[in-house]
């Protein structure tokens, strides 16, 4: 009985935080080029709050979804159009962001080690999203390098502070661990 709880709350888990990736992607500020949106505030959160299993797996969910429904941050765009447009490099990275956050939250207790983890995990949705942008898009490298990372970090590096703060906070207060 216990295993089956445990189960369903990580089941509603994940469906929770493709939900919340859907509403950050569609919260959106128009600074660039490429749009600043609250959606990866919730691929980090997934993982550090929910662990590795549900945020590899809310961020997957997301993107079938978007596979049938324009659930990203363009209105318009779903399905093959989604994943063959120059930010799917993006996309493409959130599930792997999201596990990457919560298998390394798993092995850290201190805020500054902490805040290491979204960091190294958004550095790394740049990277992915850089290469979609030369590959995908047929950007130049130096303009790809501008709108996918130069134009964005500022907020990008913003987000993780703040997914680092709830995260602390959430394992300080709700769970114990600090």
């Amino acid at each position: 009985m216990k295993n089956r709880s445990k189960i369903y709350q990580t089941l509603i888990l994940i469906i929770t935080f493709s939900f919340l990736s859907f509403v950050g992607a569609k919260t959106t500020l128009k600074v660039a080029e490429v749009p600043f949106t609250l959606q990866t505030l919730f691929v980090l959160l997934s993982g550090l709050l929910g662990g590795p299993i549900v945020g590899f797996f809310s961020q997957l969910l997301y993107l079938i979804i978007g596979w049938f429904y324009p659930v990203f941050s363009s209105e318009t765009k779903y399905g093959i159009q989604a994943f063959t447009s120059p930010s799917a490099g993006f996309l493409f990275a959130f599930p792997i962001v999201g596990f990457i956050c919560g298998w390394w939250n798993s092995f850290t207790l201190h805020f500054y080690r902490l805040f290491l983890v979204p960091i190294s995990a958004h550095t790394f949705l740049f990277v992915s999203g850089i290469t979609g942008l030369v590959f995908i898009g047929n950007l130049t490298f130096n303009h790809a390098i501008k709108i996918g990372f130069i134009d964005l970090a500022l907020f990008g590096y913003l987000k993780c502070f703040l997914a680092t703060m709830i995260a602390f906070l959430y394992n300080n207060r709700i769970k114990g661990q600090f």
